[in-house]
């Protein structure tokens, strides 16, 4: 839970670096709603970059298999929810987030099951436990690319969060979790 923490106020802190970036800059174009956004979208572009966020993640977009018959999970509190952030500053590589949060009633023991099969040797630290007595797969691909499948109990059902993030440099002791 410390590195989901860790996660959210990296993006905090990179989405108010944008806002500010964005509203220095003269803008060439801000618009509330994209035409592939949700009506919760925005996207602001300036000559020196921009930003993008939306609710709206299908679990295809990660690159991860989503768990059979799993559904995507209704949108209850401010945690529940999916998310695409995007960042493009000029001279800067872009970073890019997206979470899509999955619900099954399945167990959480068939759900880790079914991606140490799926993921197999492509799971660079694997998790079985961590202090929230969640379970962790982490792939990285590269020093600014991985992926991650984070499965947790949750009232009745089981929670599938699958994430990828690229652009941000993280090292071997940092885990979103």
């Amino acid at each position: 839970m410390r590195n989901v923490l860790l996660v959210k106020a990296l993006i905090v802190v990179v989405i108010i670096s944008a806002m500010a970036s964005v509203w220095l800059g003269p803008a060439t174009r801000a618009q509330e709603q994209g035409k592939d956004q949700d009506k919760d979208g925005i996207v602001l572009k300036t000559p020196s970059g921009g930003f993008e966020a939306s609710g709206t993640v299908k679990a295809s977009q990660t690159g991860l298999p989503a768990y059979p018959g799993a559904k995507p999970m209704a949108e209850t509190d401010k945690d529940s929810g999916n998310l695409t952030f995007s960042l493009s500053l000029q001279g800067k590589p872009d970073v890019h987030f997206l979470v899509a949060k999955l619900e099954t009633p399945d167990s959480v023991e068939q759900v880790r099951e079914y991606y140490k099969r799926k993921l197999g040797s492509r799971v660079t630290k694997f998790v079985d436990k961590d202090k929230d007595g969640n379970t962790v797969f982490e792939m990285k691909e590269s020093e600014t690319r991985g992926k991650f499948v984070q499965i947790k109990s949750r009232s009745e059902m089981t929670e599938i969060d699958l994430v990828r993030l690229e652009g941000i440099k993280f090292s071997d002791d940092v885990n979103i979790q």
